[in-house]
């Protein structure tokens, strides 16, 4: 039986992904405290729920995901800040994108050789 139907109209939709039985957020340490116990007992080591958030910002700025939108996704309150927190995950960033460059120009030197 779903948590809605065995409330009934004391359920209270807060639109959460992970609501209590009731309806209503979970406290976060008590989240945390939960997500701790699962990651433990399905045995893939010690680590805290907002190291997650951290290898997440982490994965899709590597991958190259605007940081503005990186900034939307954390909820984070400027770019600047997630600019911040992960410049380290950016290193590199301008020798890929120079090197990107470098391929084009040369790509756009055999186009132009290659005319009649």
């Amino acid at each position: 039986m779903h948590a809605v139907e065995r409330q009934g109209d004391n359920y209270k939709d807060g639109d959460l992904v992970f609501p209590r039985p009731d309806g209503s957020p979970w406290s976060p340490s008590a989240f945390s405290s939960g997500f701790v116990h699962v990651a433990k007992k399905a045995n893939v080591g010690p680590f805290r729920l907002h190291d997650l958030r951290h290898a997440f910002a982490s994965i899709v700025l590597k991958a190259g995901t605007n940081v503005k939108e990186v900034q939307g996704l954390l909820g984070h309150s400027s770019a600047k800040l997630t600019l911040d927190t992960y410049a380290h995950v950016m290193e590199g960033e301008g020798r890929e994108a120079i090197q990107r460059l470098g391929r084009a120009l040369a790509e756009q030197a055999r186009e132009v050789t290659a005319l009649p």
